[in-house]
């Protein structure tokens, strides 16, 4: 079998990453070609948006290209272009979502309505075009029967997935997972895709772990309550204090809004939903369960006043303070060093749209809500209202899982996040954010069936029973996370 990478922007660890996964195609026989940048500065098709990007970012990138583990033959991105090409609306579709993460835009998402964003997929068009035509170059010579990409959704690799689907190939996706261990890989979509991850999160749901898998789950739980998760990219409720009572005066449920930011998936046809805003979804709910203002406390997301490349978040800052003022609803600013987590303590009802705030709220046994989809989707520790027709039909938060089984699926969900979605969790192990190491002696038959089927398993199947999990949930329940960090000897 012949099987290409793309693994332009390497400068992290993910030209590790291809070069392990070109190992294991390596050991199944395969041939292997890589498509990368060229030799020379000007022939970088890495993206023109970042500010510190130059020969520094060039030179990273040469550095921790993926050929260069091994030998192969390496293709560059032509920079030739055919008279006749793309679309334009095909390539608008491709490159929005890159631009609105650039821009971090969270309310206008239109093209044709945002100047600022047509001019940024405007200057990432020949780029673009560039590494789509060099992919099917390369997959039509070298009869490539499968891609693996790093990414997916980043401009030029967003090229290379479109190139594969036309050509009708399987391709792979991958990245780095967010607890470190192991790659994250999906399947025939990018990396914001929800197919793969439904289907793992739902088919262990409902089975109990054994013992090392719910220390080691519970492990990691102990680590973002400590602020001791390092392995992730950014730690947040750092150097915060607690309030010695909920901020607003309520007999009714108190209700914790933790937004997060659109422009993460924005473009995404699994992250699609019915309303055009976010906050136009948690109108609906809060209006259909006639929540009244002094309920309802919204926590801004500490990163939208920090930059990310040449853009801050103030687009979603702007946007929720507009909308929490025009409903006299309290807010909690990004620059207010309130614990979070703090809140979500003391809160009955933790509302989201996708943020990764459920495994703590789910870890403290919170009813939590979450408005759309997101990566959890398929665990049933939280509900989750995808239509406006479901939000309508909610029946209030009386018939509820007990706090203890919320806490259980968490438990069950946070094992499959750091070690079932993720492959060769054993065998490539994170050093640092930017650093990892492989071992010799994982399966490159799980490669296989993942290339030739177009079908993703889990990376870790066993499972325990219900007793092997009681130790753990109960030191989750006493909110012990000091013991839950010595409990046992988990292997990650």
């Amino acid at each position: 079998m012949n099987i290409g990478f793309v693994n332009i922007y390497p400068w992290r660890p993910h030209g590790f990453h291809a070069a392990y996964l070109e190992y294991q195609c390596n050991l199944l026989g395969y041939s292997t070609y890589f498509l990368e940048c060229g030799s020379f500065f000007n022939e970088c098709v890495c993206s023109p948006l970042n500010d510190t990007f130059g020969i520094v970012k060039w030179a990273k990138c040469r550095t921790g290209r993926a050929s260069k583990y091994n030998n192969n033959e390496v293709f560059t991105v032509n920079s030739k272009l055919p008279i006749n090409t793309l679309d334009h609306k095909d390539i608008i579709k491709s490159l929005m979502s890159s631009a609105i993460k650039h821009h971090r835009e969270e309310v206008n998402l239109d093209y044709f309505h945002n100047t600022k964003l047509a001019q940024t997929v405007d200057q990432l068009t020949e780029n673009y075009l560039k590494t789509y035509y060099s992919t099917l170059d390369l997959i039509d010579k070298k009869n490539l029967q499968g891609l693996i990409v790093f990414n997916g959704r980043i401009d030029v690799t967003r090229a290379a997935i479109d190139a594969a689907k036309y050509a009708k190939i399987n391709f792979i996706t991958h990245d780095r997972p967010f607890t470190g261990h192991g790659i994250q890989i999906h399947v025939n979509e990018n990396i914001l895709g929800l197919n793969g991850r439904f289907k793992i999160n739902s088919k262990f749901d409902n089975k109990p772990l054994t013992n090392d898998q719910a220390q080691l789950a519970g492990k990691e739980i102990a680590k973002r309550f400590l602020g001791k998760n390092i392995l992730e990219w950014r730690i947040y409720n750092q150097g915060v204090s607690k309030l010695q009572q909920w901020p607003t005066s309520t007999n009714s449920h108190k209700i914790l809004i933790v937004p997060s930011s659109v422009s993460e998936r924005a473009g995404h046809e699994d992250w699609q939903t019915p309303w055009k805003l976010a906050t136009d979804g948690f109108d609906l709910f809060l209006n259909s369960i006639r929540a009244k203002k002094n309920q309802v406390v919204v926590r801004f997301h500490p990163n939208w006043i920090e930059k990310r490349g040449k853009s801050i978040g103030e687009s979603s800052r702007q946007h929720y303070k507009i909308w929490c003022q025009k409903n006299s609803y309290h807010y909690i600013d990004c620059n207010e060093h309130i614990s979070t987590m703090d809140l979500m303590n003391k809160c009955d009802v933790l509302l989201l749209n996708g943020s990764t705030a459920a495994i703590e709220g789910g870890s403290l046994g919170k009813k939590i809500v979450n408005i759309g989809t997101s990566s959890f989707k398929g665990a049933e520790f939280c509900k989750f209202l995808e239509t406006k027709e479901s939000i309508l039909q909610f029946k209030g938060f009386n018939n509820w899982i007990s706090k203890d089984e919320i806490i259980r699926k968490t438990l069950r969900y946070v094992y499959t996040a750091l070690a079932r979605f993720p492959q060769y969790v054993d065998y490539v192990r994170a050093l640092s954010t930017t650093e990892c190491t492989a071992y010799k002696g994982a399966n490159p038959e799980r490669l296989e069936k993942i290339i030739k089927f177009g079908n993703i398993e889990a990376n870790d199947d066993s499972f325990g029973s219900i007793e092997n999990e009681n130790e753990i949930i109960k030191l989750i329940v006493n909110q012990n996370w000091k013991l839950l960090m010595e409990v046992g000897h988990p292997k990650i």
